[in-house]
């Protein structure tokens, strides 16, 4: 079964508290590609965890990450590049109760202030009693793909805060350069022979995720949403890649946690007829 997994880097252990921001230079404008400005925000801490008598299975210390990572248009004044910067502002302050209502051209300071929030955030779930010490929060927004007349950006957000699990977010938008147009869903035509033509190839795609048959796939793999007639479309997107159009399930949107995030890309020269006029054209 093939499933998407987030990996978490090791981090080495070390004694008291490292925190950092950091930027780095665009890359270089071509033709088909817009120059990029990177940010990072890194915070790690480990610390002791008081004994108490009341809670003897309580973990002995605690470590603490948080990993911002934001690539950004680095020009700041184009339509486009405002409607990437307020897309990638929103994606968090939809996950959390916070929003950065500062100048978003300042990507550092959109950064620092994510980081330093979530840093908050999970020092307040250390309060005891707690039996696993262990808190991590990471966040990436960068790009996924590019032409001359589009670019998706990709949204990861991934977090443990104790308990049996944490949880992976996963999602992309394709905006069209000339305007900023930002695309989900009506990527797709709306009428009955696209859908007609479409479902048939998200069940393909969910079948080879899972590595088994449609029966087996409708009935014991996934919920009521995917059935042999209809399938549901994934609560965002879908985007464009280099390969074709991604569609992509999130935790427990279409079967158990334990299934991943069933996703599957299906590629353009199938997608003909299926695609709105809007979308195709960025295709051209």
């Amino acid at each position: 079964m093939r499933y998407i997994f987030i990996i978490i880097a090791a981090i080495s252990a070390i004694t008291g508290v490292s925190c950092k921001s950091s930027s780095s230079s665009g890359v270089s404008d071509t033709k088909d590609t817009i120059a990029l400005q990177s940010y990072n925000y890194y915070f790690h801490e480990e610390k002791n965890i008081a004994k108490s008598s009341e809670y003897p299975d309580q973990a002995d210390s605690a470590s603490i990450s948080v990993d911002i990572n934001f690539q950004l248009p680095k020009d700041t004044n184009s339509v486009l590049s405002k409607r990437i910067r307020e897309w990638v502002n929103e994606q968090i302050s939809n996950s959390e109760n916070i929003i950065y209502q500062g100048n978003l051209a300042e990507g550092q300071r959109l950064t620092d202030f994510y980081g330093e929030a979530f840093k908050k955030e999970l020092e307040s779930t250390l309060e005891p009693p707690v039996f696993n010490g262990y808190r991590y929060t990471e966040i990436s927004a960068y790009r996924g793909f590019e032409n001359h007349k589009c670019i998706t950006w990709l949204f990861t957000y991934s977090q443990y805060t104790g308990g049996a699990h944490g949880f992976v977010i996963i999602y992309g938008a394709t905006f069209r350069k000339a305007d900023g147009r930002r695309f989900g869903h009506d990527l797709l035509a709306n009428n009955y022979d696209a859908t007609t033509k479409l479902t048939p190839m998200m069940l393909s795609g969910l079948c080879e995720y899972f590595e088994a048959d449609q029966e087996t796939v409708v009935h014991d793999y996934t919920d009521s949403k995917i059935t042999e007639w209809q399938v549901a479309l994934p609560k965002y997107g879908p985007w464009f890649t280099e390969g074709g159009v991604e569609f992509l399930y999130q935790q427990y949107e279409i079967a158990a946690y334990a299934a991943g995030m069933p996703s599957f890309t299906i590629p353009y020269a199938k997608m003909e007829g299926i695609l709105s006029h809007a979308a195709a054209e960025l295709l051209k």
